[in-house]
């Protein structure tokens, strides 16, 4: 139901009736389908044993997340300091205690600019 132009081009329909929050809404709810979407196959990748490819799409979920969540490259490069920070803590706590078995720690992430 949209008014010809006199020249006879396709009209154009704006989409005023939605609101910003509702736009904004629909964006994060595709993004979130993407994420669950992009977890699979991070999870497959693992399971055929691709493993850096697996961790190459860790980082790009990461960054879906962040982005979903309104976090910062500055807040994330901090929570890495504190993390390393309490890792290496906990790393000369434990070599003062007694050796036994002891478990590998996961990689620490490093926000490089």
């Amino acid at each position: 139901m949209g008014v010809e132009p006199p020249n006879g081009s396709p009209s154009i329909h704006l989409v005023t009736s939605l609101s910003a929050e509702t736009l904004a809404a629909n964006s994060h709810a595709r993004l979130r389908l993407i994420l669950a979407t992009l977890d699979q196959c991070r999870a497959s990748l693992v399971n055929e044993a691709e493993h850096e490819t697996a961790d190459l799409l860790s980082v790009t979920i990461l960054q879906l997340r962040m982005k979903l969540k309104g976090v910062t490259d500055a807040e994330l490069k901090l929570l890495c300091e504190v993390q390393a920070a309490q890792e290496q803590a906990q790393a000369s706590r434990s070599q003062k205690a007694p050796r036994g078995r002891r478990r590998r720690g996961r990689p620490v992430l490093k926000l490089v600019k």
